[in-house]
C-alpha cells in the first residue's frame, strides 16, 4: 500500500490501536521504510523532536496512535493508513482528518477483517457516506509504481555524472537494444530483477491466485460451486486446497483463492470444458466483484454465553399448585442488562396467582 499510493516523497501516517502495535510496525513491517514512532510511552521531548523530523521531511512516515490523531497541523500529509477500524467512528473521523488539510486532497486507507464489518458499517453510517473498496495491491500494480518512482530517480541524475557511464551504456545497448536496455536498467533502479509473486485478491497473502466461477442464474449456495468442481474433473484433494469462497453481490458468481502451484489446474482446457458444459464459466481474475457480506448470523455478535436467571412461578389451590420454572435467554458475552417479568403459576383446582423474575443477559461484541 505505502508503495502504490504513497511513494518516498509522500507524507504518510500510519495509525495502530495500541502502543505495543505501534511498536512493532516500525521494527518490523515497516524496517525498509524511512519511519519513526509517537506514542504515549515516548517522552514530550522525544515526540516533539520526531514531529519536528516529520515536518521538515526528514522522514516520510509517521507511525502513532491517537495521541497523534487530535491537534496536529500538518497540511501536506497526503496518505493516511488505518491498520484496523477504531472501536469509535469519531476516531476515525479524527484520523482520517490529518490529510486533504488547507484545501489540499488526500486518501485514507482503512484495513479490516471479516469479523470487523460491523465497524466497518458504524463508521459508514456516521460518515453518511459508503466506502469505496480497493483490492490488495497485485505484483503489477508494484512494479509499475516502482517503475514511475525509478523514472524520477533517472531525472534528478545530475549531467556532469551522465559521460562516466556513456562507454557502459553503448555497449548495453549494441547488446540489447536501446529499449530492452533501458528497460533493465530501471528494473534494477526499481530493485525488481524479477516479478514479484502472485497474490491474492482477497486476503493479500503471498502465492495464492484468485479466481472466480460465474453461471447465468443464481446459485443457491457456495456448495452449488463446490459440486460443480468436482463434477468438471477437479479432484478433492485439489478442491480442498481452495481458500476464502465467497458469493459475489448477485449470487451469480462465487470468488475463491487457489494456491500457486495448482493453478494451471484451474486454467485445464478439460475442466474448463466440463464447466461450461454446465453454462459456468472459471477465469483468473485481477479486479474483485463486489462480494455477498457474510455477517455469521448472531453467533458473530457473541462470544461465550453468560447465564441469566430464570423465572419462578409459584400457584395455590386446593388441587395442590404445580410450580411452574420459566427459563432465562441468554446470548453475547458482554455488558447487558436484567428484565423483570412477571409469570403465573399452573393452576390446581382453584389456582392462584404467583410472581416471578426472568432475567436476560444479551449484547457484547464477538469475535
Amino acid at each position: 500500500m505505502l508503495d502504490v499510493y504513497g511513494g518516498p516523497k509522500v507524507r504518510i501516517i500510519v495509525f495502530a490501536d495500541s502502543k505495543k502495535e505501534c511498536n512493532e510496525l516500525v521494527v518490523n513491517d515497516l524496517a525498509k521504510h524511512d519511519c519513526h514512532a509517537i506514542h504515549g510511552d515516548i517522552a514530550q521531548t522525544q515526540r516533539e523532536m520526531t514531529l519536528k523530523g516529520f515536518k521538515e521531511g526528514n522522514f516520510n512516515i509517521l507511525v502513532a496512535t491517537d495521541v497523534a490523531a487530535r491537534g496536529l497541523d500538518i497540511p501536506d500529509v497526503e496518505l493516511v493508513i488505518q491498520c484496523e477500524p477504531p472501536q469509535v467512528a469519531e476516531s476515525y473521523i479524527h484520523r482520517a482528518g490529518r490529510t486533504g488539510r488547507a484545501g489540499r486532497t488526500g486518501t485514507c486507507i482503512l484495513f479490516y477483517q471479516k469479523k470487523e464489518l460491523w465497524a466497518m458499517q458504524s463508521i459508514q453510517r456516521k460518515l453518511g457516506r459508503p466506502f469505496n473498496t480497493i483490492k490488495a495491491p497485485q505484483p503489477e500494480d508494484i512494479v509499475a509504481a516502482a517503475a514511475k518512482r525509478a523514472v524520477q530517480q533517472v531525472k534528478t541524475t545530475k549531467d556532469e555524472v551522465l559521460p562516466f557511464f556513456e562507454e557502459a551504456s553503448q555497449e548495453l545497448i549494441a547488446s540489447m537494444g536501446a529499449e530492452k536496455a533501458l528497460c533493465a536498467a530501471l528494473a534494477e533502479i526499481a530493485g525488481f530483477s524479477e516479478l514479484p509473486k502472485a497474490r491474492s485478491l482477497l486476503t493479500n497473502g503471498e502465492d495464492l491466485a484468485t479466481f472466480q466461477l460465474s453461471t447465468s442464474t443464481a446459485m443457491r449456495g457456495k456448495g452449488y460451486a463446490w459440486s460443480a468442481l468436482r463434477q468438471a474433473g477437479i479432484s478433492d484433494e485439489i478442491t480442498e486446497s481452495i481458500r476464502g469462497m465467497r458469493l459475489t453481490k448477485d449470487n451469480k458468481s462465487v470468488v475463491f483463492d487457489v494456491p500457486e502451484e495448482h493453478m494451471t489446474i484451474f486454467k485445464d482446457e478439460a475442466v474448463l470444458a466440463g464447466l461450461t458444459e454446465r453454462w459456468m464459466e472459471l477465469t483468473a481474475i485481477k479486479v474483485l466483484p463486489e462480494l455477498e457480506e457474510e455477517w455469521g448470523g448472531a453467533s458473530s455478535w457473541g462470544g461465550s454465553g453468560s447465564k441469566g436467571k430464570g423465572g419462578k412461578g409459584k400457584g395455590k389451590g386446593k388441587g395442590g399448585g404445580n410450580k411452574g420454572k420459566g427459563g432465562g435467554s441468554t446470548s453475547g458475552k458482554g455488558d447487558g442488562s436484567k428484565g423483570k417479568g412477571k409469570g403465573k403459576g399452573s393452576k390446581g383446582s382453584k389456582g392462584g396467582k404467583g410472581k416471578g423474575k426472568g432475567g436476560s443477559f444479551s449484547g457484547g461484541r464477538g469475535a
